[in-house]
C-alpha cells in the first residue's frame, strides 16, 4: 500500500503538482480529491482562512449600519472563518476510491444589535466540530498519459456530526449560519473534469504538470432534527427523526 502525505494545502483551481504523483489538493467544492490508485491511501490537512470585515451595497464598499431591512435588525461588524479540514482518500481499485473529511471550524463574529432603542455590541469566539462528509469517487475515463482528460463523479453524505448549539459568554446563541454544523444530512453529487495542459521544468530538474480543473456539484438537504438542531426553509424531516 503506497502512502501520500500533504501536510497543508492551499485552495486553487490550477496549481502545480508533480507529473507522476497524484499529489496535490483543492477545497473548492468543484473539484475536492485526486486521481484514483489501488492501493493507495491519500491523506491531506487543508486550512482556510476568510475574512469578512467589509460591508458591501451589491459591488461598492459601504459602512457599518449602512442598510437595515428592519428597525430592530442587527448591523454586521465582522466575521473571521477558519476550517482545517483533515481529508483522507484510499483507492479501493483504479477506478473506485473511498473518502471522509474531518473539519474543526473556528468562527469569531461581532455586530451591533439594537434592542428596546438601545444599541449592544454582541460578539462570539468559539470552535468546534464541523460536519463529516463521506463517500466514494468513481472514475469514468482514466487518462492513458499525462497529459489525457480524466473525468469522475462523486457521491458523498455530509452527516450531522457537527457543533449546533455554539454560544457567546453571555449564553445567547450564535445564528444558525455560523454554527460549525448544520444539523442536517445533505447529499452531495458531483463531477469534476481534469487535464493537464502542460508541464514545465523544476529546480530539482524533474517536471511539474499545470492542470486545468473544472466541475459541479449539486446538494440535496434533508433535516435531521435532534436537541440542539436548526431547521431550515423547504428542507424536509426523514422520518423516524424528532
Amino acid at each position: 500500500m503506497k502512502l501520500q502525505l500533504l501536510l497543508v494545502s492551499i485552495s486553487v483551481l490550477v496549481m502545480l503538482q508533480e507529473a507522476s504523483a497524484s499529489c496535490g489538493t483543492a477545497t473548492c467544492p468543484l473539484y475536492s480529491h485526486n486521481y484514483l490508485q489501488s492501493g493507495n491511501l491519500q491523506v491531506r490537512f487543508v486550512y482556510e482562512y476568510i475574512n469578512q470585515n467589509q460591508i458591501f451595497l451589491g459591488s461598492k464598499k459601504s459602512f457599518v449600519g449602512a442598510f437595515r431591512a428592519h428597525p430592530d435588525d442587527h448591523d454586521e461588524v465582522q466575521t473571521i472563518n477558519e476550517g482545517n479540514v483533515l481529508q483522507m482518500q484510499y483507492g479501493v481499485l483504479d477506478r473506485l476510491g473511498l473518502l471522509i473529511d474531518v473539519p474543526f471550524i473556528h468562527r469569531e463574529h461581532s455586530h451591533i444589535g439594537h434592542h428596546d432603542g438601545e444599541d449592544h455590541w454582541e460578539s462570539w469566539n468559539f470552535s468546534g466540530i464541523g460536519d463529516i462528509v463521506v463517500g466514494s469517487q468513481v472514475a469514468i475515463l482514466l487518462p492513458v498519459d499525462q497529459f489525457d482528460p480524466y473525468i469522475s463523479l462523486t457521491l458523498r453524505a455530509k452527516l450531522p456530526t457537527g457543533v449546533t448549539d455554539a454560544r457567546n459568554a453571555e449564553g445567547e446563541a450564535a445564528e444558525v449560519s455560523l454554527q460549525p454544523g448544520s444539523g442536517s444530512v445533505d447529499g452531495i453529487i458531483g463531477m469534476s473534469y481534469r487535464q493537464t495542459i502542460f508541464s514545465v521544468p523544476t529546480l530539482s530538474g524533474d517536471y511539474s504538470a499545470f492542470p486545468l480543473i473544472a466541475g459541479v456539484t449539486y446538494r440535496i438537504r434533508i433535516l435531521v432534527c435532534h436537541p440542539g438542531c436548526h431547521s431550515f426553509p423547504g428542507e424536509r424531516k426523514i422520518p423516524g427523526f424528532r
